[in-house]
Parts: C-alpha cells; sequence; structure tokens
C-alpha cells in the first residue's frame, strides 16, 4: 500500500509550470444521461484534465490518464461528462524509468477504504475504484463569500460491474457524505471502454444549492438564476484518484491522485496554493452562455414556442425551413414529423436508403423514402392503407399522439398511465383508434388543448398540427422518457 508514501512532483521534477483550461461556455442544453456522450445533446466543448492541465497534488505516480470533460446546464441542474483514458505511456522524471502499463482501469466494488483512514469517513474519496470527481464553486458563491480555503462539495463517481451492464454510481463529499445515486434530481451512467470508461451525470440544482448552504453554515444561499444567468461564471475541479491493481502487495492501491489546477490564485498571483483540493484551487472555468443564437426572424424570445424551437434546434430534431426563417405556424407533414422522430431515436437511415417502402406514394428517389422504410420495418406506423402512405399529408394531432404512443411501446417506454378526457368539450371526437394514444398523450403531457375564442380548451385531435406545437410536443416527450 502507498498510504504514507505521497510524493510531490510539481515540486521535485521540473521548475514550477503554470497549469490551464480555457474558460469553458456551457450551453444551456438538457442532455440524455446514458453514458454515450453524444455531440448531438449540446454538450459544451470539452476541457482537459491530462499532464498539462493537472498540478499532481498528493501524487504518487507519474500520470498514467487523460480525460475529455463536457458541461451543460437546463433549468433543472448541471449536467457533466467525462471520457477517460487509461494506461498512458509515462515515465518517473526524477529517475527516468519507465511504468507505462503498470496501471489499467480498476472497477469499484465498494465504499473507498483504500489508503485511507477507515475511522475517519472524512476522508472517503466514494469508491474503491477508479474515482472521478467533481468540485463545484457555484456562481463563484463560496469564493465571494471568503471560503476560499474551504473544502466546496465533492460529487465523486465509480464505475462498477453489473449483472445487466456496468453501473454508474455518485458519492457526496464533504458534505452529508453517501452513496447519492439514487436521490431524486440525480442521474447517472457510465461504462468501460476499450480505451478506458466514461460517464454522464446530472445533479439538481437544488442539491448543490443546498450543498453549499450547509458547507458554508448559511452564510451562501443561491438561485438557479444566479448560476445559469448568461455570463454567470462558476468554478469547478476535477479530482481523479486512480486505482491499480499493485501485485505486489496482491490487492488494489492507489496509483495517484490528479486536481485540474488554476492558472492564478484567487487574488491574481500566478501560480496555485494549497493542497489542490479547496475553493481556492479550482482549475476550471464555467462561463454561462445559451450557447444558442436564435437565427429566426419569425422566432421572437416572447413567443410560447420559443424555448421549444430552441430545444428542438439544438438537439438536432429539426432545422430552419430556411436559413433564417422556421415557420412556426406552418403544418407539419407526416413525413416531416417522422424524421423529427428518427432523430430523436439516432437511427442512422442511411441503411434504409435503397429499401422499397411497398407504398405507391413513396419512390426509392423521394427524400423521405428511407424515413417511412424506418418507420414501417420497426412497426411505427403501416401507413393510411396498404398501398398510400400520404408522406405529404399534414400529420393531425391524434396521428401525432398515436405515432409517440406506438413509438414509446416499441422501445419500453412507459404507456400505462391514462387521462380522463371527457372535460374536453370534443372527447367525442376522438376517433376509437386514436382513444387510448390521446389518453396517454395527455396524462403524459404531450398533450394540454387549444385554447379557442369561446374561452374553452379543446383536444382539437382532427386539427393539423403545426411545427411549433411538434417541437413543443417533443421537448414534453423528452422530459418524460426519461
Amino acid at each position: 500500500m502507498y498510504a504514507h508514501h505521497i510524493t510531490c512532483y510539481v515540486c521535485e521534477r521540473k521548475p514550477p509550470r503554470y497549469y490551464r483550461n480555457d474558460p469553458v461556455s456551457v450551453p444551456t442544453a438538457t442532455p440524455t444521461v446514458d453514458g454515450v456522450i453524444d455531440a448531438a445533446d449540446g454538450w459544451s466543448e470539452p476541457a482537459k484534465m491530462d499532464y498539462d492541465t493537472c498540478g499532481f497534488f498528493w501524487q504518487h505516480n507519474p500520470m498514467s490518464s487523460k480525460a475529455d470533460l463536457y458541461f451543460a446546464y437546463d433549468e433543472e441542474g448541471l449536467y457533466y461528462a467525462a471520457d477517460i483514458t487509461e494506461g498512458l505511456e509515462c515515465f518517473d522524471e526524477r529517475t527516468g524509468e519507465d511504468m507505462t502499463g503498470r496501471n489499467n482501469f480498476v472497477y469499484s466494488t465498494g465504499e473507498d477504504w483504500i489508503d485511507v483512514n477507515p475511522d475517519d469517513p472524512t476522508e472517503h474519496y466514494g469508491y474503491d475504484g477508479d474515482v472521478f470527481g467533481l468540485l463545484v464553486d457555484p456562481a463563484e458563491g463560496m469564493i465571494n463569500a471568503g471560503f476560499s480555503s474551504d473544502y466546496t462539495p465533492w460529487y465523486m463517481i465509480g464505475l462498477f460491474e453489473g449483472e445487466e451492464g456496468d453501473v454508474a454510481k455518485m458519492y457526496r463529499q464533504k458534505i452529508n457524505k453517501c452513496d447519492i445515486t439514487a436521490e431524486e434530481g440525480v442521474e447517472v451512467a457510465g461504462a468501460k471502454t476499450e480505451a478506458g470508461w466514461r460517464f454522464e451525470a446530472k445533479i439538481a440544482w437544488d442539491i448543490i444549492i443546498a450543498d453549499l448552504e450547509a458547507i458554508t453554515y448559511g452564510d451562501v444561499v443561491l438561485t438557479v438564476d444566479d448560476i445559469i444567468g448568461n455570463g454567470a461564471i462558476s468554478k469547478v475541479a476535477a479530482m481523479y484518484q486512480d486505482r491499480f491493481y499493485d501485485e505486489e502487495a496482491g490487492e488494489v492501491a492507489t496509483w495517484g491522485r490528479y486536481v485540474t489546477a488554476p492558472t492564478s490564485q484567487v487574488d491574481g498571483t500566478p501560480g496555485h496554493m494549497g493542497s489542490g483540493d479547496l475553493v481556492q484551487s479550482c482549475g476550471i472555468t464555467l462561463v454561462a452562455s445559451s450557447g444558442y443564437e436564435n437565427p429566426f426572424i419569425d422566432v421572437k424570445d416572447t413567443h410560447w414556442f420559443a424555448e421549444s424551437v430552441k430545444y428542438c434546434v439544438q438537439k438536432g430534431y429539426v432545422t430552419g425551413m430556411t436559413e433564417n426563417t422556421f415557420v412556426p405556424n406552418g403544418n407539419i407533414t407526416r413525413a416531416q414529423f417522422l424524421v423529427m422522430l428518427a432523430k430523436l431515436d439516432g437511427v442512422d437511415l442511411t441503411q434504409y436508403d435503397t429499401t422499397n417502402s411497398g407504398f405507391e406514394d413513396v419512390k426509392t428517389s423521394h427524400w423521405y423514402n428511407e424515413v417511412v422504410c424506418w418507420a414501417v420495418e420497426n412497426g411505427i406506423t403501416s401507413g393510411l392503407s396498404t398501398t398510400k402512405f400520404g408522406p405529404n399529408n399534414n400529420v393531425t394531432r391524434a396521428q401525432l399522439a398515436r405515432f409517440f404512443y406506438v413509438y414509446s411501446e416499441k422501445n419500453g417506454i412507459n404507456i400505462e398511465g391514462k387521462a380522463d378526457i371527457s372535460a374536453f368539450p370534443d372527447a367525442g371526437k376522438v376517433a376509437e383508434w386514436a382513444q387510448t394514444p390521446i389518453e396517454w398523450a395527455v396524462n403524459a403531457g404531450l398533450i394540454s388543448g387549444v385554447a379557442k375564442p369561446d374561452g374553452k380548451t379543446y383536444l382539437d385531435p382532427n386539427g393539423t398540427a403545426t411545427r411549433a406545437q411538434a417541437t413543443v410536443m417533443f421537448k414534453a416527450f423528452d422530459a418524460f422518457r426519461k
């Protein structure tokens, strides 16, 4: 074990360097937390955790890992992800010894009792395999309140082998220490990769704000707007507790601990101070940014559909009709809607480009041939008849509900809930084939009714859906399917 053999290579290897990550512009986005790290989900450009950006605090051995770090915000919480590479070439800079290959990714099996005092729970890192930690000072609340030499809340992630695949878990450190994986407002998913491992995570702002208030004894109380308002600055640090299997000892031990370091101290003096795990040492600057410049002259911030259009454009589900027009009140066709659904599904439509759909009105040369073939082959629709698909027909609200309902049924998304729609004046106009899908869609929040001049709200099942309405439904469906 290496508990008492801590070497600070910052002091011994070369003259001190000033490590840096450029400020990260964090977009407003709602990534799907599935461990994949899909660029289409709206993540930031990556920050780096590597030899050039880490301070090597409390290091045992040279750094043999690196990571790309991604961030996003929405009104519910902070999203972050890491794609970690293990087993890199590394040398002991004091002796020149080649240490490549001695350290690779290690799964966790339980709480962390490695290289710490088991009688002092403040020393836990989370789990006993490789542990990634995020140290968070949102809106620089702690720095601004004078807590520069204190701990922030820490959120530690480890990866476990499960019977049905890898399982990522989150552990809160330094305040209210415990496994918070199952806590409401926390999402985490990850997997081992050929190069190392990766994960995606979400922590609700409510949790972070409460943890911040607790760790500062009530002196720092923030709102979500304080943290994600355009231009707001937060400080974070990435900490990696890197494990390895010690052949000599016959057990897992700590290879080293690495922390992204700042280029300057709090007062602007070049370099860093402290042990690397305090507020003053947070080395990554997050700058809140919508990450989205509205290109559409027909979508104003005050429009009821503005946020849903922005959401669907950022997710890649839809584009404008021209470079600067979205045409929110234009009708959406059956083919156009299925393209949005296919993009939500993440399907590679190119595998369908030579398929004969079997419909007289869908030729292999038509732009919508691929998506129609995908939808039919996967049982999402069977067309208007055995020979007609109606790709250019305007899709009705009832058809939208059925598309979402069948897609959910095919993909294991909950279709159990049903709403009582009898209060809607036009409930009797819902066709039998659409009855259950509409009851489900109302319950799921996908359909909320259309206000008419008589002051009543109607289901309007046979009304054609607009492009704006479709984006509202997609945004609501993404929230429901999580």
